[in-house]
């Protein structure tokens, strides 16, 4: 049996018959109150057409749905507002999706969160500017069919791992799903593109293995007979 007092939830909050809904700020003003971190955007139903808010939040204290309800109520009517409990992985990823969006993502929270989710500014290497270019710009529907770009760098500080993060951090001004998989086993890799693939549109998968991991690392372990 699930606890009534939860830190983690998931909500879909619907416009009213009216098609109305509260603004973006009052819903972020509230989740910065509240939470630890949350994120939220505002979606367009793929079969009813109705629009609503998609999001998640991590609140800094446990509180029940009943109690959650009547603070969302200070803002707008939660007669739309559905909460359930986030129990089997960091649904963030579902909540910034880009096939219904039609405004947002945004972000609430501790400082440390949000400035996670900053985009990031960064001086471009060569390598790097390359390689932006091939997968934004007009050959990535060739890399769409299941390529892999293999970066090796055997000296280090080329900047590889940060290259990565600047992706992450713009993804949405890219206009690209992009997901950094925060593990380095290939076996692993291969799971967890499964998994996600099932919930979210991703256009680039990025993983980074450091150079100290050795010799059981490498492209051929990617290659299935």
């Amino acid at each position: 049996m699930i606890h009534s007092l939860q830190k983690r939830w998931v909500f879909t909050w619907n416009a009213d018959k009216n098609g109305k809904l509260q603004s973006s700020e009052s819903v972020q003003d509230k989740l910065n109150n509240i939470a630890s971190e949350a994120v939220f955007q505002l979606e367009v139903g793929e079969t009813t057409n109705r629009r609503h808010y998609q999001g998640r939040l991590k609140l800094l204290s446990r509180k029940s749905k009943k109690a959650l309800l009547k603070i969302f109520s200070e803002i707008f009517s939660t007669e739309n507002l559905t909460l359930q409990v986030e129990l089997a992985y960091d649904s963030s990823s579902y909540c910034e999706k880009l096939d219904t969006r039609i405004a947002g993502p945004w972000y609430a929270g501790l400082a440390g969160y949000l400035s996670e989710k900053e985009e990031m500014k960064l001086e471009l290497k060569k390598w790097q500017s390359q390689l932006l270019g091939l997968i934004t710009g007009r050959y990535q529907n060739y890399f769409r069919n299941r390529k892999v770009v293999w970066i090796q760098d055997m000296v280090g500080g080329q900047g590889k791992s940060t290259f990565i993060r600047y992706l992450a951090a713009n993804e949405k001004t890219l206009g690209m799903g992009i997901e950094k998989l925060p593990i380095d086993r290939p076996d692993r890799v291969r799971s967890a593109v499964i998994k996600l693939s099932k919930r979210k549109n991703v256009d680039v998968y990025m993983f980074d293995f450091t150079r100290t991991r050795g010799d059981d690392t490498r492209l051929n372990d990617f290659l299935v007979n």
